[in-house]
């Protein structure tokens, strides 16, 4: 509960950063007569380091965004386990062995940050990632194609970053933050065995990002 509650801090102090930082920019380039907005993206294959239940779990995916003046940005993301993660269950299976069941875990949406004092080569930032996905369970027994069961879920990533200007294109961000995976219930059993709970999916994690884009 604890962990819960901070990763919800996390994603509030970030919005109401974003949005300050963003209407103070706004009023500075509209109404003081300093120049305009400037407007610049950025692509960026993202690699998430994390846990499924006890085990190593490691993520793949992209995200895209656009950046207001070097310093906020709002986007989208998607993200896919890559490691499996498997559950023997003994009750599910007709013969003496056990069914293996394979748990796969996805999903993406927005994408949103704050950049602080992103001129310097090495600087700080805070972001947010608010996504819809499933998780997965197929049969490895018989056929993979089939999806056994699906739960719709919605996760919630906040995150504290360093970034590391390479060059005007390319930057490398590395960020740790906490996953929280809501619409999950307390646990999934079948035929009276623990399949997956909420506590195998919110977990803490650690990103690195290249992000290829417009930074001058």
């Amino acid at each position: 509960m604890k962990k819960i509650k901070f990763a919800v801090l996390m994603i509030v102090l970030t919005s109401l950063v974003t949005i300050v930082v963003a209407q103070e920019q706004e009023m500075k380039y509209l109404f003081g007569g300093k120049g305009k907005t400037k407007v610049s993206g950025f692509m960026a294959p993202i690699m998430e380091y994390s846990a499924m239940g006890d085990n190593f779990a490691f993520f793949m995916g992209g995200g895209g965004a656009i950046l207001l003046n070097q310093t906020v940005f709002f986007g989208g993301y998607g993200e896919g386990l890559t490691t499996q993660y498997e559950k023997e269950i003994l009750t599910l299976s007709m013969s003496a062995l056990p069914t293996v069941e394979q748990i796969t875990f996805g999903h993406g949406g927005l994408w949103m940050g704050y950049i602080y004092h992103s001129q310097s080569p090495i600087h700080a930032g805070i972001s947010s990632k608010f996504g819809w996905g499933s998780i997965d369970i197929y049969d490895q027994d018989f056929n993979h194609s089939s999806t056994e069961f699906r739960d719709n879920v919605f996760v919630i990533i906040p995150q504290l970053e360093a970034e590391f200007n390479f060059f005007k294109w390319l930057k490398l961000n590395v960020g740790v933050g906490y996953r929280v995976v809501t619409g999950i219930d307390k646990e999934y059993k079948w035929s009276g065995e623990t399949i997956y709970n909420k506590k195998d999916f919110n977990k803490p994690e650690a990103t690195m990002t290249l992000m290829f884009g417009f930074f001058k």
